[in-house]
């Protein structure tokens, strides 16, 4: 029966490696991938990115709508009736008539109006009316807003919305890209983290395999006992079940990069080890608190939406004033038939000027409307101070951690060469007999950790660079710059 319980063991333990081996076969390409090369392809071709990058084109029309309302507009009409005239005759009649209006940005609109009439009467009550007749009459008629209308506000103010819903619709983009970038980064060192936790194990296990050996010749020559041996396996063993499970977080991380960067589910590549890292900024707060506010999505959409409120305000200030227009026109008309004596036609000019005045007697809707945009307005204002006062915070907190961060890693690295002459000294003790196997486990471990410090430390160090640059704007300034070459497959792939 205990045969048979090993038996079905080892079988467990077959499956279970040889399902390990499927599952971490995919194919990994030669190419390697850099973090420039992970954040472009997300620009490229993630489809919230591309969404937002729709969105932007759609608000740059928004321009051309609001320009067009200065445009020539054309209207015409034609037709023909047959009635009874205000003398209770029959008459028939055919009319035309063309026109051209144009508003300018001031507020003041031209007209410009042609029309021909035809009118054909059975008889008339006089020999000298002409019958059939034929009128013709040009106009041209300007109206130059006093009050309601002045300055074109609707023109004005279609244009600053116009501008704004642009910025906005840009700021909506950057903040996707932004916060996909962030996930990245925050990803791509976790996964090399990751590959770095392996790489350190990988260097245990074989470790463990030297300890192994140098205790299998300890008990042959009678210095190390069985129990020296028991613990050198239990350490081997231990560290392959570690690097197995690094496997499994590796394979998961590589999933969530690949989500986050548009890249296949299944595409398997070497992250880029010579990651770039800039040294810790020495300008002045000032000159950087600068570049983070210049560089964000939320002062720049607050001051947008604001732009939006003030023009609210003075469409609703508008619409508040009482109208009050003076219309000046001219014109010819020229009218001609036929009379009992012969044939009629007489011309002449005509000219007007008008003031028309006319005021809202209920008011309380537009008041209502000034007052919502002027909370708005306000609360723009109270958002732009919330985001100034975080980018400070964020930068601030980003140049500390970096500093700390470095004085600690210098720190780490005179660690480990301790525990690197700390460890040589113990496996000389002993390969003589003069130490135990579990003192050398525990050295081992000690230089495991140490190990892992430094190379964990270094990696933060690259991740908080590549957040800071993210925050002042210089990290797709360099993108940009280089024009960093992508693609779907790990083959396009480029560090």
């Amino acid at each position: 029966m205990d045969n048979l319980n090993i038996f079905r063991r080892k079988i467990i333990t077959y499956l279970f490696y040889a399902a390990l081996a499927v599952i971490f076969s995919a194919p990994v390409n030669a190419a390697t991938l850099s973090l420039e090369a992970a954040l472009s392809n997300m620009v490229k071709l993630h489809p919230l990115v591309q969404i937002k990058n729709l969105e932007q084109q759609s608000a740059a029309y928004e321009l051309g709508k609001a320009e067009s309302q200065l445009g020539w507009y054309f209207n015409g009409s034609t037709g023909a009736s047959h009635d009874l005239s205000f003398f209770g005759t029959p008459t028939d009649k055919a009319n035309a008539g063309l026109g051209l209006e144009k508003t300018f940005g001031f507020g003041g609109r031209v007209n410009l109006d042609g029309s021909y009439v035809y009118q054909d009467d059975e008889f008339t009550i006089s020999p000298q009316i002409p019958n059939p007749s034929a009128s013709t009459n040009f106009d041209i008629k300007y109206l130059h807003p006093l009050g309601r209308g002045a300055g074109n506000p609707g023109y004005q103010t279609g244009i600053k919305d116009a501008k704004a819903n642009q910025v906005i619709s840009q700021a909506n983009w950057q903040e996707n890209r932004d916060e996909l970038s962030k996930q990245i980064i925050d990803l791509f060192f976790a996964l090399a983290k990751t590959n770095a936790q392996i790489v350190n194990t990988e260097l245990a296990i074989n470790r463990a395999k030297r300890l192994k050996k140098y205790t299998s010749e300890n008990i042959k020559l009678g210095v190390s006992e069985k129990k020296d041996m028991l613990q050198a396996v239990a350490r081997l063993r231990a560290s392959i079940a570690d690097k197995r499970s690094l496997l499994v977080i590796k394979e998961r991380q590589h999933i969530a990069l690949n989500r986050a960067a548009a890249f296949p589910w299944d595409l398997r590549v070497k992250l880029a080890k010579n990651i770039t890292i800039n040294s810790i900024p020495q300008h002045d707060f000032d000159e950087l608190y600068e570049q983070a506010k210049n560089n964000s999505w939320g002062l720049k959409r607050s001051n947008a939406n604001i732009a939006i409120a003030e023009s609210i305000i003075e469409k609703s200030r508008d619409l508040n004033r009482d109208d009050f227009n003076l219309t000046l026109s001219a014109g010819s008309r020229n009218r001609s038939g036929e009379v009992s004596g012969g044939d009629f036609n007489e011309s002449d000019y005509a000219a007007g000027i008008q003031l028309e005045y006319r005021r809202a007697l209920d008011r309380q809707g537009l008041e209502g409307e000034l007052i919502q945009a002027q909370i708005n307005k306000s609360i723009g204002y109270q958002r732009i101070n919330a985001i100034t006062l975080d980018l400070g915070y964020q930068l601030s907190s980003l140049l500390s951690e970096m500093r700390e961060t470095k004085a600690s890693l210098a720190i780490s690295k005179k660690r480990l060469q301790a525990e690197n002459k700390k460890i040589d000294e113990a496996i000389k003790r002993y390969r003589n007999g003069r130490a135990d196997t579990s003192e050398l486990i525990q050295f081992e471990n000690d230089l495991r950790f140490a190990e892992f410090t430094v190379t964990n430390k270094q990696l933060e160090l690259k991740r908080m660079s590549a957040r800071f640059d993210l925050l002042i704007g210089a990290l797709w300034q360099r993108i940009n710059a280089s024009h960093q070459p992508v693609g779907g497959r790990a083959n396009e792939v480029h560090n």
